[in-house]
């Protein structure tokens, strides 16, 4: 079954706004026949503390989220499972450079997976996960206390070779849809497309194509959600693609559905919006 899911959203501390897009604190009361939360690519990575003892695990990989954690960049669909009980999470949702000038780390390395913080940053994790522990009754508390530890993970030195020239490359993608070629990326941010790709696999987890991917197809997903039109088939052409099997195909692998069931989905929770397809 499908859980639904609470959340709170926390104001953000200046300083951390060039790398991070929210706090939530997220909280699910999962019954006694358990469920799942579907999670597919976005085009950046989650920071999470789990406050409670049960750890949800990926389904499909059979393998459970460390208690503090950073998800990676995916690149296609994948499935929570939770067993009975109540769950709580602390996540700092990220921009898609954010993880490696916060972790200090090659995002590459985590694609499609989850890593324990305490594998990547040796000093006082321990002692935070222990303090974040005590908060478990103290939301706000507790949401203060992480966003410290990455206002003190901003004062740590990070190599940042090209880090700009790639969030002007994000920023350029994000604002055409993902539909800009390249070739004009490179132009606009004024280096090679080998120095965008290699320093893009660094510093964001993907490469330019593949990050442009995620964001077309979020787009069209979001317009077939929440967005005005006569059929699925004039979102599909509208974005740029013009297979539509082939279209099909990796739109499912990226959120499980097909274009029409999530038309049809929508068609039955709304009403007649326009064609089934």
């Amino acid at each position: 079954m499908a859980l639904p899911a609470q959340t709170q959203f926390f104001p953000l501390h200046p300083l951390l706004e060039p790398y991070v897009s929210v706090l939530v604190l997220t909280e699910l009361k999962v019954t006694e026949t358990g469920g799942y939360i579907d999670i597919f690519p976005v085009g950046y990575g989650v920071l999470s503390f789990i406050m409670d003892d049960t750890l949800p695990s990926f389904l499909d990989i059979d393998k459970s989220l460390p208690k503090f954690s950073l998800t990676g960049q995916l690149t296609r669909y994948y499935r929570h499972y939770f067993t009975p009980g109540n769950y709580r999470f602390f996540s700092a949702i990220l921009k898609p450079y954010g993880a490696y000038r916060l972790l200090d780390t090659r995002q590459d390395a985590i694609v499609d997976n989850f890593i324990a913080i305490q594998d990547i940053i040796a000093d006082g994790v321990a002692e935070f996960c222990d303090h974040m522990q005590t908060l478990s009754d103290q939301p706000e508390a507790g949401m203060r206390l992480l966003e410290q530890w990455l206002l003190h993970r901003l004062e740590v030195p990070v190599k940042q070779v090209k880090l700009n020239e790639i969030i002007a490359a994000c920023r350029i993608i994000d604002a055409a849809d993902g539909v800009k070629p390249i070739k004009e990326i490179c132009t606009e941010t004024g280096i090679s497309k080998s120095s965008l790709e290699r320093h893009f696999l660094e510093k964001i987890g993907l490469t330019p194509k593949m990050y442009s991917r995620i964001i077309r197809f979020n787009k069209v997903y979001q317009t077939l959600k929440f967005g005005t039109y006569n059929n699925w088939q004039d979102v599909v052409y509208k974005f740029n693609f013009y297979d539509q099997a082939h279209f099909i195909n990796d739109f499912k692998s990226f959120f499980n559905y097909t274009p029409s069931e999530i038309h049809k989905s929508r068609l039955n929770s709304e009403g007649v919006l326009g064609s089934a397809g």
